[in-house]
């Protein structure tokens, strides 16, 4: 299946519900299309906020954008094969476009290549020197010439594998059978860290295309979707696509309690009730709305910028998520209230002790104590010195 790679990038302005490019930042997906099962191209698209982006003005008075995207595939070892380089000038005519939530698009599209394995994409941007660094597998499809195959995989009511309401996240499965045995088809969906979110069993139509509703609580982040053909037992073909759930008010319930409980630690009482009490459809506005009212009231969440309180978010799911998410955990109830320690000290063997961490934070004099109580690696505090 070696064949030509080439490039192509298209650059196109798309508009996103959500008003919070900072919970997308930038993005980047695959997928396969199929002319046949000799001629399958692989697409990638990269999506970047404008808000990602710095934009200067010239002295035509537009707002120029100068970023460069490197590609680099590479082989089973990890070894880089070929690179690819993309620069773009981008030019918007007002400042507020700049700030709104349009998306600069990249998609580079090539040929399905035995040797290609692994793929790492940089993508700079030019006026600052940010970057954003995306690897991965390239996630190619498994045939045996002659047997029967999985065509394609996509997508309903999703744009370019971004997934909005993952409570409603139907994907139709295409395929081709040879023989009249009875096929079934496992799906799973795997995040970023290979922890399986979802696995379920489907019996085939036979009819060469089924639509499968998928239901799992997926919070914002790019997933792997993978599809395998069983057969008495066996695997023969699968396809895997990756997609990007993006946040949204309006369908994402879970992930917006989590956001407003996170926040309930450091803001008005009055304000998290106005933001739970939200319908769906006004979340959007008063969300925005109260983070703007904080810039000149920073009282408000508790003197933590929106800046602040995404990156602490962030962090504490990352790090401290386990029986339950991380921000609901002692440890990241207190790193949502104070934010990073100044310093931490670790005890995780102590003999004639359980294992317990102490944070300082000098410039507030508080220290906290938290213990793994019961040996399953959750640290409760045992100290309340904020009281």
């Amino acid at each position: 299946m070696k064949n030509k790679t080439f490039l192509s990038i298209i650059l196109i302005s798309i508009c996103f519900i959500t008003a919070n490019a900072e919970l997308k930042s930038v993005n980047f997906s695959l997928s396969i299309d199929f002319d046949s099962i000799q001629s399958m191209h692989q697409n990638m698209t990269v999506q970047i906020p404008y808000r990602e982006l710095i934009f200067v003005k010239d002295s035509m008075g537009n707002f120029i954008s100068r970023s460069g995207t490197s590609v680099t595939f590479l082989d089973k070892n990890k070894k880089p094969i070929k690179t690819f380089f993309a620069d773009s000038l981008f030019s918007l005519d007002n400042y507020s476009r700049t700030q709104s939530d349009s998306s600069l698009i990249y998609s580079l599209t090539y040929n399905i290549n035995d040797d290609y394995r692994y793929v790492n994409i940089e993508f700079s941007d030019n006026n600052s020197k940010n970057k954003s660094i995306f690897f991965s597998n390239l996630l190619l499809p498994i045939h045996t010439e002659g047997s029967s195959y999985i065509s394609g995989i996509a997508p309903l009511f999703a744009d370019n594998w971004v997934v909005k309401n993952t409570n409603e996240f139907p994907v139709a499965v295409n395929y081709i059978l040879t023989d009249s045995s009875k096929y079934g088809i496992n799906i799973k969906i795997i995040d970023d860290k290979n922890k399986v979110k979802m696995k379920k069993y489907y019996y085939l139509s036979g009819l060469g295309s089924d639509t499968i509703k998928l239901s799992s609580d997926l919070y914002p982040g790019t997933y792997n979707l993978i599809v395998e053909l069983i057969n008495n037992n066996k695997l023969v073909s699968s396809m895997s696509n990756s997609f990007f759930v993006e946040f949204s008010f309006r369908y994402s319930n879970k992930e917006y309690d989590d956001l407003v409980n996170a926040l309930s630690y450091t803001a008005k009482w009055n304000e998290i009730s106005i933001l739970r009490n939200a319908k769906p459809e006004t979340r959007e506005n008063l969300w925005i709305d109260f983070w703007q009212r904080q810039m000149q009231n920073p009282i408000l969440s508790g003197y933590i910028s929106y800046i602040d309180f995404i990156e602490r978010y962030n962090y504490v799911n990352n790090n401290f998520s386990g029986y339950k998410k991380g921000y609901k955990t002692d440890f990241g109830r207190i790193y949502m209230t104070y934010g990073k320690p100044d310093e931490i000290d670790r005890h995780p063997f102590e003999i004639d002790s359980k294992p317990y961490e102490v944070w300082y934070y000098y410039s507030s004099n508080y220290i906290f104590t938290f213990m793994d109580q019961h040996g399953y690696g959750e640290y409760t505090l045992i100290n309340y010195p904020e009281q």
